[in-house]
């Protein structure tokens, strides 16, 4: 995963008549994990979908690594865009969704599958996004269940097993 840049982004609702995000200005290093938190209707969900390519800002830009993603003229008119499907990322939001027929470990490596990674790098991937939520959760691995089946008590496991099958995008 490449470093997320946002420089000076703004994104506005009626023509420009209502900010929802002015100046923003953010930097996720190389393998970091980052979270949006929030009050409702500050922008949390308006910044990812900009990240995400969902949405164009009126103003600034932003960069995977060294690419721009978007790049607008000085009278705001855009002079590029990547277009989401090749933006190679992935979100998730508070409402999470598991696929319920998979087992935790299959709902972690479908994005891999689906990309058609070599079998040994979706073990890897999926084996260490299992480790990390085992840990973070404190309730040991419930890998082979199937997500509709995990206990009450697990239900922590859901957006912890959402979260690395985004991640491993």
């Amino acid at each position: 995963m490449a470093a997320i840049t946002i420089k000076n982004m703004d994104v506005t609702y009626n023509k420009g008549k209502s900010y929802v995000i002015k100046d923003m200005n953010l930097e996720i290093k190389d393998g970091e994990f980052c979270v949006f938190l929030g009050p409702s209707g500050c922008g949390k969900s308006t910044a990812m979908y900009c990240i995400a390519g969902l949405l164009h800002p009126v103003h600034g830009e932003i960069c995977f690594g060294n690419e721009a993603m978007n790049q607008l003229d000085e009278r705001g008119k855009e002079k590029k865009f990547v277009p989401p499907q090749e933006r190679n990322i992935a979100m998730v939001f508070q409402e999470y969704a598991l696929y319920p027929n998979m087992t935790v470990r299959k709902n972690m490596s479908f994005a891999l599958e689906t990309k058609k990674a070599p079998k040994e790098e979706i073990e890897k991937q999926a084996g260490a996004a299992l480790r990390r939520s085992a840990s973070a959760c404190g309730t040991g691995t419930c890998a082979c269940a199937r997500s509709a089946g995990v206990p009450a008590g697990r239900a922590a496991w859901q957006p912890r097993c959402e979260a690395p099958r985004s991640g491993a995008l």
